[in-house]
């Protein structure tokens, strides 16, 4: 009850994929909060086109419906109605209306609702492109020196081999992110990334010619929620398919002639009961503890109390199985004294060595697999302490039962299974029960080849036991039945050495989310037509001086090595600030000077810092 609180008051799934499935002091933790202090840390700062790694955002993918170009006519017009209607988009937070401009991004004095795409769009209604010269991937306008990016934007192109002029696309991508200086806007912008997933996948938007597909910054943790919320059923589920099973497996069978009916007095329902009961206690213990110690929760977690209840389901057996071998008419304690000697031993060496594997596997640098392993071993110590003590409380209760000749459910006194003939239908059906005999060893009749003829009242194995031992165990001793394991030993050693040679490590975020999640489409249209997303981000701690050409020279160098390298598509591809720079200088008319400053080793560091003024 005490560590039931835990769930009570502390009870949080945690779900930051960043954290849980890299570890702790990967390097590129640090290198993303680099980007993250002195490029996302301040709105201000923003540039469209920069790709943001931890940015709130909402990413769009508008494909045509019959699986054309989204540049033609219609489809333009219409990815241009879609621009307006987020946009100009509302959503209600703490009973208050709020629109998408109290949470966009300011850009040149404007909230930024991807112009670059509006523009392109407009080019292809007015059929300018050829005029405007609109190639791919790289498209420069004449209103701006730097080139425009369109891989990101245009997916599935294709282009014009004359002059590379677009021809057609199979997709729009535009992302739309949002302030996050303050918690408040922060959560201002979760409730409108989830109000706009919403109505997108209500398919409420004003495109019937185009399918828009979504994702955002709280796709994954909806899609983790969801998950959890569907497997609470199925958790329920196959509590109640356990109970039934091990109710079913504790029943015994009596026969005397051709009567046939359940030992209402060795059959052990409530051990069952028992059983699940401490398994469930373990299990909230072990979260209620893990959480007052601040273990974080993860969704990886939920799937522990399916792996604990089976060990739990495996202990109760174990420890019924050792009953039923001890003499009836040995007392209490002394058939609990030598059932233990044989399942303890059992139970405890399980115990021990799976909460050791875990334990050892908590010491894992990934925090996901480390806080599922805690848990789970935490949950299998308690399950141990429990099944040692409140189930074996339960195991002694039941034999006083039994050894009273009561009714395992009722507690009433049985009828003896000796005048079961003369009995009524009721009392055949529900209090029928055996007595002990002077001794109860098992007794089996068989043959001169060990086959089982016949089995003596005074049998007192379960049905399991009597399938395992009287049938399964036989065959597996014939000549052909050993020939067949071993063929299948060996496809199974084959299959298993294909397997891992198939070997994939890691996952894709397509491995995250639902079969029929709403942003399934999206992770789909993303590999096919913008995987080629293949940028690097360079930051470079403390910069040189680009107006002293000592210091200028050397980042060159530095920056032409990169640029060089079997992994890199050359200068074209290099999107810097000072290249721009040098281009809008040129269209001032300053060019030679800007070579001059850029070539010439005699140009004074003031003269470079007058033209980069």
């Amino acid at each position: 009850m005490a560590l039931s609180t835990g769930l009570i008051f502390k009870f949080k799934i945690y779900r930051n994929i960043d954290y849980l499935f890299s570890p702790v002091e990967a390097q590129w933790k640090y290198e993303e909060q680099v980007f993250s202090d002195l490029w996302e840390s301040r709105d201000d700062q923003f540039y469209p086109g920069k790709k943001v790694l931890r940015r709130q955002g909402l990413n769009l993918i508008a494909a045509s419906v019959d699986g054309g170009s989204v540049l033609r006519l219609e489809q333009a017009e219409q990815f241009i109605r879609l621009l307006d209607w987020i946009a100009n988009s509302t959503f209600i937070y703490n009973n208050t209306t709020h629109r998408y401009q109290d949470i966009c991004l300011i850009f040149r004095n404007q909230c930024f609702a991807n112009i670059h795409a509006f523009f392109l769009a407009k080019t292809f209604i007015n059929g300018d492109q050829v005029r405007l010269n609109v190639t791919y991937p790289h498209f420069q306008s004449g209103l701006q020196s730097d080139f425009i990016d369109l891989s990101m934007t245009l997916g599935g192109v294709k282009t014009d081999p004359a002059n590379g002029i677009i021809i057609s696309a199979s997709a729009w991508l535009i992302s739309y992110q949002q302030k996050q200086q303050t918690h408040l806007l922060q959560e201002m912008g979760k409730t409108w990334e989830t109000t706009m997933g919403q109505r997108i996948w209500r398919r409420e938007t004003p495109t019937d010619l185009l399918n828009v597909y979504f994702f955002h910054s709280n796709t994954l943790e909806e899609e983790l929620d969801e998950g959890n919320r569907r497997t609470m059923p199925k958790f329920v589920l196959t509590f109640i398919v356990l109970i039934i099973f091990s109710v079913l497996g504790t029943l015994t069978l009596t026969r005397k002639g051709r009567f046939v009916a359940i030992d209402w007095v060795i059959s052990k329902p409530y051990l069952a009961w028992a059983g699940l009961l401490s398994t469930l206690l373990a299990i909230i213990s072990a979260i209620g503890f893990g959480l007052l110690t601040d273990i974080v929760f993860i969704d990886m977690a939920t799937v522990m109390p399916f792996l604990i209840i089976s060990i739990g389901i495996d202990d109760m057996f174990l420890i019924v199985a050792a009953w039923r071998a001890t003499d009836r008419i040995a007392s209490v304690p002394d058939r609990m004294e030598r059932a233990m000697t044989h399942a303890g031993v059992s139970v405890s060496m399980t115990s021990a060595t799976d909460a050791l594997s875990f334990f050892i596997g908590s010491m894992a640098p990934l925090p996901a697999v480390t806080q599922f392993c805690l848990y789970a071993a935490v949950a299998i110590c308690f399950n141990y302490l429990y099944t040692m003590t409140i189930f074996l409380a339960i195991v002694a209760l039941q034999g006083r039962w039994e050894e009273g000749n009561r009714h395992c459910i009722t507690g009433q006194v049985t009828a003896s299974d000796e005048n079961i003939s003369e009995a009524t239908h009721y009392v055949r059906l529900f209090m029928i029960g055996s007595r002990p005999k002077k001794s109860n060893p098992m007794v089996l009749n068989v043959d001169s080849r060990r086959r089982v003829l016949a089995v003596s009242a005074t049998d007192s194995r379960q049905w399991y036991q009597k399938f395992f031992e009287d049938y399964y165990a036989p065959i597996l001793t014939k000549t052909t039945t050993k020939l067949l394991v071993f063929a299948l030993f060996v496809i199974y050693l084959v299959v298993s050495i294909l397997g891992i040679t198939q070997l994939n490590v890691g996952f894709n975020w397509k491995d995250i989310v639902l079969k029929d999640s709403p942003a399934r489409g999206f992770l789909d249209y993303s590999t096919a037509y913008f995987a080629t997303d293949l940028k690097v981000d360079i930051a470079v701690n403390n910069p040189p001086d680009m107006g002293n050409p000592q210091q200028r020279k050397a980042f060159m160098k530095a920056l032409e090595a990169l640029e060089n390298s079997p992994c890199s598509a050359g200068r074209f591809s290099t999107d810097f600030w000072y290249f721009a720079y040098g281009r809008h200088i040129e269209r001032l008319g300053f060019g030679g000077a800007w070579n001059a400053m850029q070539f010439d080793d005699a140009v004074t560091v003031p003269f470079a810092e007058f033209i980069l003024r």
